[in-house]
């Protein structure tokens, strides 16, 4: 222990005092949970508030633009974003939360430190200059990156660091929108999918303070989008079940719309043959136009807004249509909202409008994210389906089939959580509150049946129903839930190697096949299974490990190549040399003069 820090030493002394006192061994991540919390708590209060002054000042100075200077903010922001992707963090661009899946299953959990940072100044340079798209990915990366850099600081065991990455992209989600449970839904849905106790207590416990922390600092217990006024009033009927049915319906061809239309502009961006900072610029130009487009059709109508409502999260425009007030609903007096971001009328609920609205947020955030931006989909997802839901409730409102005291704002509200369960299959995640389940729910599964019907009536080539936002791009990887978990087992046998061969364990230097499966907790079919998936043999992965080792150890010239022999479990010096040859095609003497002149 004399080479680790003195702070690691005291941390490791601690952890073994406490575990002698009689507390349970994983007490400590509970511990690391309510640190990395707060941690993120601070962080993502930073970041959100350097985001909404800077998206205040750019809409602030942009207003006050000629129409058709609008792209210009765009432009500038998707400069600085590719430059700072391009030269010092290529993770940061795009979503967010499928580089932290691919980290969690691929990488052993381990997120470079820079992400952070980087992905942070990105995203705020894309959203905050108009991009669409949201800062809840930004956030669940950086909130993981903290949660992998304490587990690496701490050196915690490679299947407890997991649970800490989870621990920071749960508080991140909890601080940003205020609701714990959302970012503890979050995190077992999508990120780890396990919702045994001890993944369960850490996270929750990261969340809370997360959360806790949060309010504490700005003096408020509001979530991002609290159900507030008239439409906490609003009662459910059971007439109105057809109502939410058919609303899932739609909702599921928005979320199967949305996904590949986004996957498709990322085909297309990849296609064109631009530099790299080249792009990001090019989807803000055509954002800028589509934006000119909409304010100049949106003054056809009446509607006197300076900056269009798909520019930035549209946090206000999500805000303005779960107001009853806002579609003639409700009390007068709750009628003239403002948005300072925004000068001008928030959102028209006309049919026409809200259509446009609708296909304009979903190309806007086609052009930000599939060019090269950074930014997340959940706050997109969340404009479609309430876009989604108001328009459907106003076709009902003509139709005269809103029952008394009912809204578009309420269908507004359920076409929220059914769009994002159907672009993320979270339904747990997407429920807004308790007194909503039941319809949000019954949305849920037409929604769930209108993403199975294209692959079963069109014989689509990639159904819909599997075509998940952040599991579409990791299987544009080649990293599918399958292969994640073999590529991490066979990380970890690999990680079990070295330790074996620096420390053995096992009274055998390599270990067996069958002590690699007792000492990794998986059964031999398992682990053979695994290994057949890769291509590769248990005795592939001892020569790779030993060959490494073997170079280190040639470069102490104290150590004879008897000693290296014997601490890599060969059985006498020849049987050493012979592999030795076999691996780089000369004797160990001759590579380690080659080793010492330079010539390797």
């Amino acid at each position: 222990m004399a080479d680790e820090a003195p702070n690691l030493q005291l941390w490791k002394r601690m952890v073994g005092l406490l575990n002698r006192a009689g507390l349970r061994d994983d007490w400590y991540l509970i511990a690391l949970g309510a640190i990395i919390g707060t941690i993120t708590a601070f962080g993502a209060i930073g970041f959100k508030t350097a985001l909404d002054h800077t998206a205040e000042t750019t809409f602030e100075f942009v207003g006050h633009l000629p129409l058709w200077l609008l792209p210009l903010a765009p432009i500038a922001g998707a400069l600085v974003t590719a430059v700072l992707i391009h030269f010092f963090a290529p993770e940061a661009k795009g979503h967010g939360v499928p580089e932290v899946i691919d980290a969690v299953y691929r990488r052993g959990g381990k997120i470079r430190k820079r992400v952070a940072v980087i992905k942070a100044l990105a995203s705020i340079t894309t959203i905050g200059s108009g991009g669409s798209a949201g800062a809840e990915g930004p956030i669940v990366q950086i909130g993981s990156a903290i949660g992998s850099g304490i587990a690496g600081f701490l050196r915690i065991d490679r299947d407890q660091v997991p649970t800490l990455l989870g621990c920071g992209a749960a508080a991140g989600i909890a601080s940003v929108f205020n609701a714990p449970i959302a970012g503890v839904f979050f995190c077992l849905e999508i990120l780890l999918r396990d919702f045994s106790l001890k993944t369960f207590t850490p996270i929750v416990v990261a969340s809370v303070i997360s959360t806790a922390t949060t309010q504490a600092w700005f003096g408020e217990n509001k979530a991002i989008f609290a159900v507030t006024g008239e439409l906490s009033e609003y009662q459910f009927t059971y007439a109105e079940l057809p109502s939410y049915l058919l609303l899932g319906l739609v909702c599921g061809a928005v979320a199967v719309g949305f996904i590949r239309m986004l996957y498709a502009s990322e085909d297309l961006a990849d296609r064109v043959k631009l530099h790299p900072i080249a792009k990001p610029m090019l989807g803000a130009l055509l954002l800028g136009v589509l934006g000119i487009g909409y304010l100049l059709f949106a003054r056809t109508q009446g509607v006197e807004a300076q900056i269009p409502n798909f520019f930035g999260n549209g946090y206000e425009t999500i805000e303005a249509l779960l107001e009853p007030s806002t579609f003639g609903f409700g009390s007068a007096s709750e009628a003239g909202l403002s948005n300072p971001l925004m000068p001008g009328e928030i959102v028209s609920t006309s049919l026409l409008m809200l259509a446009l609205l609708l296909i304009c947020k979903i190309l806007a955030t086609c052009l930000t994210l599939g060019s090269g931006g950074s930014g997340g989909v959940f706050a997109p997802s969340l404009f479609l389906g309430a876009a989604a839901g108001a328009l459907f409730g106003e076709l009902l409102s003509l139709a005269g089939l809103l029952p008394d005291g009912g809204s578009p704002a309420a269908y507004a509200l359920v076409g929220m959580a059914a769009v994002v369960a159907g672009t993320t299959h979270a339904p747990l995640t997407a429920i807004a509150d308790y007194q909503r389940v039941f319809p949000a729910a019954f949305a849920f599964s037409a929604r769930r049946a209108a993403m199975i019907m294209p692959s079963r009536y069109r014989a689509l080539p990639n159904p819909g129903y599997d075509d998940v936002l952040w599991t579409t791009a990791l299987r544009r990887c080649e990293a599918s839930a399958q292969e994640h978990a073999g590529a991490a087992l066979i990380s970890q046998v690999i990680e079990a190697l070295h330790d074996s061969l620096e420390h053995p364990w096992g009274g055998r230097t390599p270990p067996t096949l069958a002590e690699m499966a007792a000492h990794l907790h998986v059964s031999l079919s398992t682990l053979n299974r695994r290994l057949r998936g890769a291509a590769t043999s248990y005795q592939a992965l001892v020569d790779d490990v030993r060959r490494q080792r073997a170079r280190e150890l040639l470069a102490n010239p104290r150590q004879r190549v008897g000693d290296i022999a014997a601490a890599l479990g060969f059985l006498d010096p020849t049987s050493f040399v012979r592999s030795f040859r076999r691996w780089y095609g000369t004797t160990p003497g001759r590579y380690r003069r080659e080793l010492a002149a330079g010539r390797r």
